[in-house]
């Protein structure tokens, strides 16, 4: 293949992945926006579900399908129904508790950093934008 051909391949691929993942994209789970590692991922699976995605970049999108196989979801083209609603239900058990395993992650950090605010600017509470 020619530099010239190889160079078209590579800017019809990003343009494609430019409109697969919108013009903000961003990994859901870390923040990541270096669209050159943003990838869709099917959220109950691309058989089962192929229009509910969201975007990770690759390295969160592995944990996440690790996540799918410690849930036992199913990979395969379903055989019916309630194979289909089975693995649906098995790849969002798996999306919800990387949700929650982000946010067990992020209380210690959060507990520190109102603790040093309270210690360095304990007047902060007492700004209007921190009132419930």
């Amino acid at each position: 293949m020619s530099n010239q051909s190889s160079e078209a391949t590579n800017r019809r691929r990003r343009a494609r992945r430019d409109r697969r993942l919108g013009p903000d994209a961003r990994c859901a789970r870390c923040g990541c926006t270096d669209r050159r590692v943003l990838e869709l991922h099917h959220i109950g699976g691309r058989k089962n579900d192929p229009k509910s995605v969201v975007v990770y970049c690759r390295n969160c999108h592995a944990i996440v399908e690790e996540k799918q196989r410690d849930f036992d979801a199913p990979f395969a083209i379903p055989r019916d129904i309630l194979d289909k609603d089975f693995a649906v239900r098995r790849h969002q058990a798996a999306l919800l508790q990387s949700i929650v395993d982000i946010i067990l992650e992020d209380a210690p950090r959060l507990a520190a950093f109102y603790a040093a605010l309270d210690e360095r600017y304990p007047e902060w509470r007492t700004i209007p934008e921190a009132a419930l």
